[in-house]
């Protein structure tokens, strides 16, 4: 038996939830989504969670702005729970955390309702490496050291950056039309 993959339907609201760890880029992804322009201030840590309701392509996106540390754990099922899609975002930059952000997502994506959920893995920060300040990984590299061979999950990894906005449309147009 196969596996049923979650997907968001034209005119229908599309629940979207947006994690990472912290410092990964989340806000500041949002605040290019909602706004077509990086943050004119940096973005604050996020404890809990921020909520939008964004229309795009043809959908309604409601999405879930959860906080990137852990104390919050047991209240992610809440915000899982009926997610069409999950958006999780990652430092490129940072190669030192790869193997915790693995740690996250895989619990994450262990949660029941996630199963079928279409995941798109934002490596954001690429801009760091086209204006040379540092290397980034590449999605070859994300994609072993997130582990995702292993997935029975539907996804995909988009470089990004939340600063120039490239990838971003990419990606979200992955997550709602699927292609």
């Amino acid at each position: 038996m196969g596996i049923l993959y979650s997907s968001c339907i034209p005119n229908r609201d599309c629940k979207i939830v947006i994690m990472g760890l912290e410092g990964g880029g989340k806000t500041s992804l949002i605040n290019w989504i909602k706004e077509g322009k990086a943050p004119e201030q940096p973005p604050q840590v996020t404890y809990s969670f921020n909520y939008f309701e964004y229309s795009k392509y043809g959908y309604s996106m409601k999405m879930f702005d959860i906080g990137g540390t852990d104390r919050k754990t047991t209240f992610w099922r809440h915000f899982l729970a009926g997610a069409h899609a999950l958006i999780y975002v990652v430092d490129s930059s940072d190669f030192t955390r790869l193997g915790e952000a693995r740690e996250q997502l895989h619990k994450i994506l262990g949660f029941e309702s996630m199963q079928g959920v279409r995941t798109l893995i934002f490596a954001n920060k690429i801009d760091l490496q086209e204006r040379k300040i540092c290397k980034v990984a590449s999605v070859e590299l994300i994609r072993k050291e997130l582990g995702l061979d292993n997935s029975f999950h539907q996804w995909c990894i988009e470089p990004c950056s939340a600063v120039t906005g490239a990838g971003v449309d990419t990606g979200l147009k992955w997550v709602l039309q699927g292609n």
